[in-house]
């Protein structure tokens, strides 16, 4: 760091009879007489000194608003990561229920071509004796039904079975420790992905309500249910040995809740 040396020149103003003795140098000051005291002279060191002080304090502030925003930027990577990691997701998803029915369309096509004129005209002259409604997701609902983990409620929603469990179940509140009862909830949900959905891709996903947040160290309930989501992720991959590429994050915060 340079530090600018600045020089001070002090000019005593007074009459000539002010000086004493015979010294006619109007360059060698003396005190003027009837004045109890001259007046003090700043040092240049020590106002120096005070502006460095002022600097350091300055940088330190500004090293502090640094970090709070890098990590800040580190958990809107992260959270765009887990986004995209769910869009590709959806995406294959997509896919392969797009090659189903495009299947389906080949087989009920050849179904078509290859049955006898006569049995085509049975089947038109056939009265409609009943009628049935298909459900895309039928077997997604009977098996989140048959699914039963104590402390949890499964349901299916769309093309995916979810599990859900109270934060306050497996959280000491308004942080993400698990509690001493959550091993139960957790150690049964292991169990269920490892038997029913072994290659199936599973998302944990995070949610916290709009209220204020009591105890803890998380500045913001998306920050919050981020790293619950993380917790239960991170007890899975190390307590139950479910593997890794099978496991994404999410954590929605307020966005989407699941309750009032």
């Amino acid at each position: 760091m340079m530090v600018c040396r600045c020089f001070y020149l002090v000019v005593w103003i007074g009459s000539l009879s002010a000086f004493s003795g015979c010294n006619n140098n109007p360059f060698v000051a003396t005190q003027p007489s009837g004045m109890l005291g001259a007046a003090p002279v700043t040092s240049p060191l020590s106002s120096s000194s005070a502006d460095l002080a002022d600097m350091e304090r300055r940088l330190q502030a500004m090293d502090e608003s640094n970090k709070l925003v890098t990590a800040q930027l580190a958990q809107v990577q992260q959270q765009a990561k887990l986004y995209q990691d769910r869009a590709d997701l959806l995406q294959k998803q997509l896919g392969d229920m797009t090659a189903q029915v495009q299947q389906q369309n080949r087989l009920a096509g050849r179904d078509s071509a290859v049955s006898p004129p006569a049995a085509r005209g049975i089947q038109a002259s056939a009265p409609l004796k009943s009628s049935a409604t298909l459900s895309a997701n039928s077997t997604l609902v009977q098996q989140a039904n048959s699914l039963k983990i104590p402390g949890a409620v499964t349901e299916a929603d769309g093309d995916t079975i979810r599990i859900r469990i109270p934060a306050d179940q497996i959280f000491t509140a308004g942080t993400a420790q698990l509690n001493s009862s959550a091993s139960a909830t957790l150690d049964a949900v292991a169990d269920v992905l490892t038997r029913t959905f072994p290659k199936q891709r599973v998302g944990v996903e995070g949610h916290a309500d709009n209220g204020p947040l009591y105890g803890g160290s998380f500045n913001s309930p998306l920050q919050l249910s981020t790293n619950q989501a993380m917790a239960v992720v991170d007890y899975l991959l190390k307590g139950k040995q479910l593997p890794e590429n099978q496991l994404f994050t999410i954590g929605h915060g307020t966005n989407h809740p699941r309750a009032d």
